[in-house]
């Protein structure tokens, strides 16, 4: 179990993600939020329940004896929602992290590996549309040439490849 001193060093080198914890059962920082949320909406769910059945199927106790039973039974319901917060966050955080590792492992390298297709296609594109313009311009230079010659004018239009 790590120390406080060693858990603050230990979350600096990981860059301050609050990944770090002392133990199986504390929560990592980032997580905290969510934790105090889950658990308190449980709480008072299992509360409100256990409110409702007291009032509603047990009906021959006073006001007191409802009241009794609902903060005799507050420590399992405290319990049962505290296990249930923490299944319900690590399976979250189970499955945030395959996600991680699936977009690591496989999305992210197909993503690079299609931009270097595409941009050695366009690439190849450009290389032939350049090639086509300069074909296209050597063709109608060579029919002004021939036009001029035709006609017996002087041509001193440089070649295409000369501007």
């Amino acid at each position: 179990m790590m120390g406080a001193k060693s858990a603050r060093m230990a979350d600096a080198k990981s860059g301050g993600s609050g990944d770090v914890r002392e133990a199986l059962w504390s929560v990592p920082r980032r997580l905290r939020p969510a934790y105090a949320i889950s658990f308190v909406g449980q709480s008072l769910a299992g509360i409100a329940y256990r409110a409702w059945h007291e009032t509603v199927v047990v009906t021959h106790d006073s006001f007191l004896e409802t009241a009794e039973a609902i903060l005799r039974d507050h420590p399992i319901i405290g319990a049962i929602a505290a296990f249930n917060t923490f299944i319900l966050m690590e399976v979250y955080d189970f499955m945030l992290g395959t996600s991680r590792w699936i977009q690591e492992r496989f999305i992210d390298p197909l993503k690079e590996r299609k931009i270097e297709e595409g941009r050695k296609e366009g690439i190849t594109m450009g290389r032939e549309a350049a090639l086509a313009e300069a074909n296209r311009l050597q063709s109608e230079w060579l029919r002004r040439r021939d036009d001029a010659a035709a006609r017996g004018e002087p041509f001193d239009e440089p070649p295409p490849t000369f501007k």
